[in-house]
């Protein structure tokens, strides 16, 4: 597989920075894999959220109609 590398300026988060430190040492693992774990955590929250706004959508579209968007200007 090829290397892929990713570069982050975080220099205007101090806070983020030093949280990141911190929780590095703290938990004896990498700077890396605590992003790594938060992207994923990130990714499968907007997965999930996709999900429930698509099956909103399926649920309300028989409200989609004239006789309903009366209600819309309430």
């Amino acid at each position: 597989m090829k290397s892929l590398k990713l570069y982050l300026d975080l220099s205007d988060t101090p806070k983020v920075i030093e949280h990141l430190r911190v929780l590095s040492a703290r938990r004896r693992t990498s700077q890396k894999a605590i992003v790594v774990e938060a992207l994923q955590q990130y990714f499968d929250r907007d997965k999930e959220d996709a999900f429930i706004r698509s099956a909103a959508d399926v649920t309300f579209a028989e409200w989609d109609n004239p006789e309903d968007a009366i209600y819309d200007k309430l």
